[in-house]
């Protein structure tokens, strides 16, 4: 007798989830109709990928002709076969689906056929029929930000990177330069991305080129803060081709000089940092690039491509965070929402990080939104930062949409 689990494919990725994250079956099946969803060959083929590394096989996918109680009910016939038993999952199904559950049930018996439907944000069973909701346990299994990704269409143009926070050298390095220079997110824009060593002997980061006027005094500084903590030292003015620059050694471990190469990676690590510190999220990527629409013709660039800053998995939900080293604005708000939708699926949480104070018309935009929004994070300490990622976060029941 093999345990099969009947689900109706959902648009809203994440109810496609549920049952395969938190049973165990021997056989997966899942309902599809064109009027309403129909898989794309990209989101079929996640799917099947993840079911494979679950359970050992695929899943199987079938069309519903038409999207009627009687149709629906006849795909359901089709799938049967004798000393099985059956769970239907309705979390995300159509009312034409949900219908023919309950009749297939009462059809084919209660003994035989059982349904069942989820909390997408707890992951806990809110119905069972027969019986009652199991109070199991939510969420044996974890998904991957990158899985997440393609299964909502959308593959990752590189490998999303993945920090080891609890290793000593780049925390420390992390919250050593957020110190030197959080108060001075202005002058530190125009100070980051230094030049590379033209010798090629090393990949760190050793000059800057001196502009005059403002320039230069927005790059002494921030020299000077560097200098003052030790991260630079034996600083000379030289010449090349008939323009100044500042050569110097920079003191710091070799994992964490990509810090110096944007500006608003610090803003980011420091973010990705109290993340990893609080413990709500089992996957954190930084820098995770992507192509649109998912689909890259060999040879050719990504066109549109867009980066997030920072993506949080919590309960296999996503959230999307970008990260300014400045005052928040309206068109930041915009511009992260739909990213989110877009690359994450309907239960997708945006979110925007701001080194700087939001206005009040800030705020309210983003409340009416469904942004969250964590601004003035310059004044905030690691401490003070993980207390709101927990207020903001941790009781997720607050995004529920």
């Amino acid at each position: 007798m093999a345990n099969v689990l009947i689900e109706f494919f959902s648009a809203k990725t994440n109810e496609n989830l549920l049952s395969i994250l938190n049973e165990r079956y021997e056989r997966v099946c899942f309902l599809y109709s064109p009027e309403q969803c129909a898989p794309t060959s990209v989101k079929e083929e996640a799917l099947k990928a993840l079911v494979e590394k679950l359970f050992g096989f695929p899943p199987e996918f079938y069309e519903i002709k038409e999207l009627s109680i009687g149709s629906a009910l006849a795909s359901l016939h089709k799938l049967w076969r004798d000393g099985d038993k059956y769970f239907i999952d309705i979390t995300g199904g159509d009312e034409a689906f949900i219908a023919a559950a309950g009749i297939f049930s009462s059809q084919r018996g209660t003994e035989n056929v059982s349904i069942h439907q989820y909390d997408v944000f707890l992951g806990k069973k809110r119905l069972r029929y027969p019986g009652v909701a199991e109070e199991t346990e939510p969420f044996p299994h974890y998904i991957s930000a990158k899985t997440m990704l393609t299964l909502n269409g959308s593959v990752p143009l590189e490998e999303p990177a993945f920090y080891e926070f609890s290793r000593g050298p780049l925390k420390e390095e992390i919250l050593r330069l957020w110190e030197a220079i959080k108060t001075r997110p202005k002058e530190w824009n125009n100070f980051c991305a230094l030049d590379r060593d033209p010798s090629g002997n090393t990949h760190k980061p050793t000059q800057k080129e001196l502009l005059p006027g403002a320039e230069a005094r927005v790059f002494q500084s921030i020299f000077t803060r560097l200098k003052n903590i030790g991260v630079v030292s034996n600083e000379e003015k030289v010449q090349l081709s008939g323009r100044d620059y500042m050569r110097f050694s920079l003191n710091v471990p070799e994992e964490a000089t990509f810090l110096y190469d944007k500006a608003g990676t610090i803003l980011e690590m420091y973010g990705a940092l109290c993340a990893y510190e609080s413990g709500l999220f089992h996957d954190i990527r930084v820098g995770v690039k992507l192509d649109w629409d998912g689909s890259i013709t060999e040879g050719s660039q990504p066109d549109p491509y867009n980066e997030i800053d920072l993506i949080l998995m919590k309960n296999n939900l996503p959230i999307f965070v970008s990260c300014k080293n400045t005052v928040p604005k309206n068109d930041q708000l915009y511009e992260i929402m739909v990213m989110a939708k877009h690359y994450g699926g309907y239960f997708a949480t945006p979110a925007l990080f701001c080194s700087g104070n939001a206005t009040q018309g800030v705020i309210k935009r983003a409340a009416e939104m469904g942004v969250v929004l964590i601004d003035g994070i310059r004044a905030k300490t690691p401490e003070m930062m993980i207390s709101v990622l927990k207020k903001k976060f941790g009781n997720y029941e607050l995004l529920d949409k």
